[in-house]
C-alpha cells in the first residue's frame, strides 16, 4: 500500500515466533524473527522509506499463532 506511512506487528502468543519477510517466501531461514509475548516490528516512512509501503507476508512457527498488526494510512 503506497498511503501507507507506518506500521507494526505485535506476536501476541505466549510461545510461538512469527516469522515476517517482504516476498511471499518467508520461512525460519528467510524472514524477520519477532519473538512471543510481545515481541513487535515496525517501520515508519520517514525512517524506513519506500519499504513501509510494501506488502507483508508472515508465517508462525505453529498453528494458531496470533498476532496483531496496527497500520497507518493516508487517505
Amino acid at each position: 500500500n503506497p498511503n501507507r506511512l507506518a506500521w507494526v506487528i505485535v506476536n501476541t502468543h505466549a510461545d510461538q515466533i512469527l516469522y515476517i519477510s517482504f516476498t511471499n517466501d518467508v520461512s525460519q531461514a528467510l524472514g524477520i524473527r519477532i519473538d512471543p509475548a510481545g515481541g513487535h516490528a515496525s517501520m515508519v516512512w520517514d525512517e524506513d522509506f519506500e519499504p513501509t509501503g510494501w506488502a507483508i507476508w508472515g508465517l508462525g512457527s505453529g498453528a494458531g499463532t496470533t498476532f496483531y498488526v496496527y497500520e497507518v494510512v493516508e487517505y
